[in-house]
């Protein structure tokens, strides 16, 4: 159940449309090398970024993907993000 008047069970209902939404997709960390910075504009426009840190040697980015997006980056995945 819902109740507009008390919020009651809206917090569950937020997290099982989360889950509708992300079915199918993954959290997936890549590393990019900075010659081919680039391949973060892909990741922007193929899925959901969620977190980009410039490391020293390459760009490390946490994004979320369905599977065939995915396969476009299978040479910078470096896993999947639990948690």
């Amino acid at each position: 159940y819902i109740s507009a008047k008390t919020g009651e069970g809206v917090d569950r209902l937020l997290s099982l449309c989360l889950r509708l939404v992300r079915e199918g997709k993954r959290r997936l960390l890549f590393r990019i090398p900075y010659n081919e910075s680039g391949v973060l504009n892909a990741l922007y426009s193929a899925g959901t970024v969620e977190n980009v840190a410039y490391e020293e040697t390459h760009i490390a980015v946490t994004a979320v993907l369905d599977r065939r997006a995915e396969g476009r980056f299978g040479a910078y995945l470096v896993g999947e993000v639990t948690g």
